[in-house]
């Protein structure tokens, strides 16, 4: 089974006393026998944010999904995951993946929701998209499952070592700092 979790951020507008999201973040996750497992990221701002936020949204979300590969890299899942990023009505599909030791992010889908009936016809690749997003979650969900020894009681006290070559992921940062951090502050 596989989870959507929205988390909106709210702000208020200036001119105005209701709130309304300024952010949602949905994370696609899977629980088995009681452990959430992160699927991916995903993100939606809304129509009109400027383009320094979009891009620091849209990097911490590439951060996010580095940490959510490095971890099903490490339990020899997947080595890529497949996430969105939207702005208002139009977004896009990306696959991160994990090469040569970096993460690397490819466009794979423009998507859009329709303001009018003359976009139904493009609207149709976003609904093809999601179905098939659909599927690569339940594919990953099923993979973590079928994992070796993620029900064992010994988790966390024996390391495992039934996968063969275990690939070393690079720390990811996930909270930017407003100076340098040594390598030593980055791996406490």
């Amino acid at each position: 089974m596989v989870m959507l979790q929205a988390i909106a951020g709210f702000l208020l507008r200036s001119n105005s006393s209701d709130p309304y999201g300024s952010k949602i973040d949905l994370l696609a996750a899977t629980t088995l026998d009681g452990e959430q497992y992160d699927l991916c990221s995903n993100k939606w701002k809304r129509e009109g944010v400027c383009d320094s936020v979009t891009l620091k949204q849209q990097a911490k979300n590439l951060r996010t999904n580095a940490t959510i590969l490095s971890r099903l890299i490490n339990m020899g899942c997947s080595k890529w995951v497949v996430a969105m990023d939207w702005t208002g009505v139009d977004g896009y599909a990306y696959i991160l993946s994990f090469r040569d030791g970096i993460f690397v992010a490819h466009p794979y889908a423009n998507l859009m929701v329709p303001k009018r009936s003359t976009q139904l016809k493009l609207f149709r690749e976003t609904l093809d998209f999601m179905f098939k997003w659909k599927h690569v979650l339940l594919r990953l969900a099923t993979e973590i499952d079928s994992q070796p020894g993620r029900r064992s009681a010994l988790r966390g006290i024996v390391k495992d070592t039934s996968n063969v070559a275990r690939i070393k992921t690079p720390t990811v940062v996930i909270t930017p700092k407003s100076r340098k951090r040594s390598i030593n502050e980055i791996s406490e």
